[in-house]
């Protein structure tokens, strides 16, 4: 049931920055994106793949890569400069990790940090789609935010917050169901938005 669970979550969230990326790249909008969102987005990413691995759930590691690389694209278009921090920040953590506790990485890949890793990832995923709300709010400017982007992310984290409950995870669960509100405000707004530009809209 977790294997399914995590396989349909994975596809649908996964996908979901596939359709944002795909449309950043076409239109080269990115006036309504915030970098901030995007780096808590990476940083995200990369948990959940770690949460991945530390369930053996393969489904997840390899959905949640593909998403991860996508939002790697997107923010190479929105910053080069935060971009190569990111990459830069991951690969000096990571050699630190190995030279001054090479035991700590090995430990972290099995679940005996699970519930560490997931509150960690909880209070990212808290704060990862706040700065884009606050932005969308403050200018209005949904164009640049795909609505199949928003839509297969909130249908995933609908399957991801049944997953973790699944498995036992309170932390997981309780952060998922933020993020789950997050990106239900931000299909609001998307469509609320839209509405109102098309109604305020001068007729030809």
């Amino acid at each position: 049931m977790v294997e399914i669970l995590s396989f349909l979550a994975g596809i649908m969230t996964s996908s979901a920055p596939l359709a944002q990326a795909f449309r950043t790249f076409r239109t080269r909008d990115i006036a309504g994106l915030s970098v901030s969102s995007y780096l808590l987005l990476l940083c995200m990413g990369s948990f959940t793949v770690l949460i991945g691995i530390q369930y053996m759930i393969f489904a997840m590691i390899i959905l949640n890569a593909i998403g991860l690389v996508a939002n790697l694209a997107i923010m190479f278009l929105l910053s080069r400069l935060a971009f190569s921090a990111f990459l830069l920040t991951v690969t000096g953590l990571a050699a630190a990790s190995l030279l001054v506790a090479p035991w700590f990485i090995p430990q972290l890949l099995t679940p005996l940090w699970a519930e560490q890793v997931a509150f960690i990832y909880g209070l990212l995923a808290a704060a990862t789609f706040l700065p884009q709300i606050l932005l969308t709010r403050r200018t209005r400017i949904v164009s640049s935010l795909s609505l199949p982007y928003l839509l297969l992310l909130s249908g995933g984290m609908i399957l991801w917050t049944i997953n973790s409950i699944i498995l036992g995870n309170y932390s997981l669960t309780f952060w998922n169901g933020i993020l789950l509100l997050m990106s239900l405000e931000l299909l609001r707004l998307k469509i609320t938005c839209e509405t109102e530009q098309r109604r305020t809209a001068p007729s030809a």
